[in-house]
């Protein structure tokens, strides 16, 4: 990751008493900034985009979202799918 970028961890969504969070957040001066979602075993794709989806809206300070996905051979057949 370039220098200039900043990687900060387990950032909540910015309403009051909302338990949710970004798994990770990477910004830096002058750009958007962009959330991490790592899933470790994917399962109900439908529920991960509805999930992540509710956290973009909730969310207004993040413009893109990045999916990291554990390169499992499960995943990989449910990607497939």
């Amino acid at each position: 990751m370039h220098a200039q970028l900043r990687w900060k961890s387990e950032v909540p969504i910015p309403i009051t008493g909302d338990q949710r969070a970004w798994d990770a957040v990477v910004s830096g001066s002058g750009q958007g900034r962009v959330a991490i979602e790592a899933e470790t075993r994917l399962r109900d794709i439908q529920a991960l985009q509805r999930r992540v989806a509710l956290k973009r809206r909730d969310d207004p300070s993040i413009d893109s979202v990045v999916l990291l996905v554990a390169g499992t051979r499960g995943n990989r057949f449910v990607l497939r799918d």
